[in-house]
């Protein structure tokens, strides 16, 4: 019964850690649909309209659900983690596009500004959304740093646990 009940703790051990790697990668996709995915398609607008439209989707996104400042690091602050500085060049983006919409522009002038978002809100190679790493799991990022370590420990040992308890009753036969 004692193995059993071993075997058992394991896999709790083992279910604990992907359960807590699964709600992370939940959070990462909702950020992913509600904000960085918008940016993405403003970026790759070619109409100032619908880069407007995309970029304030965003914007609302983040005011609902206060993401306007603050740093995503777990423990120190470096700059590419400020929320407020990241928040405001959307902002600033998005009066530029608005503004630069409402003078009704040229196709240079709109190529212009397209092109001046896509540098400013991405990649130097435009693949990539420039965004605060850990902003999917802020403001609790101290809490998921611990939860992660926590996970690694529980698929280890129950990993580990789970080989040693296959072994011995291999080696028993």
């Amino acid at each position: 019964m004692k193995r059993v009940t071993f075997k058992l703790f394991m896999w709790i051990l083992i279910f604990t850690s992907v359960g807590i790697w699964v709600s992370s990668c939940k959070r990462s996709i909702k950020l992913e649909q509600n904000c960085t995915g918008h940016i993405g398609l403003a970026c790759h607008s070619y109409n100032i309209n619908f880069a407007k439209l995309e970029l304030g989707t965003t914007i609302k996104w983040l005011e609902r659900n206060n993401l306007t400042n603050g740093y995503t690091s777990a423990y120190w602050q470096t700059p590419d983690e400020d929320i407020s500085f990241w928040y405001k060049n959307l902002k600033g983006a998005y009066n530029m596009l608005d503004s630069t919409s409402r003078c009704n522009p040229t196709i240079t002038e709109t190529n212009i500004t397209l092109l001046r978002l896509r540098q400013t809100l991405s990649t130097s190679d435009g693949t990539n959304i420039i965004c605060p790493s850990g902003l999917s799991t802020y403001p609790d990022n101290k809490l998921w740093v611990w939860l992660y370590w926590i996970s690694a420990l529980c698929i280890i040992g129950g990993l580990f646990g789970l080989f040693s308890y296959y072994n011995y009753k291999i080696s028993t036969f």
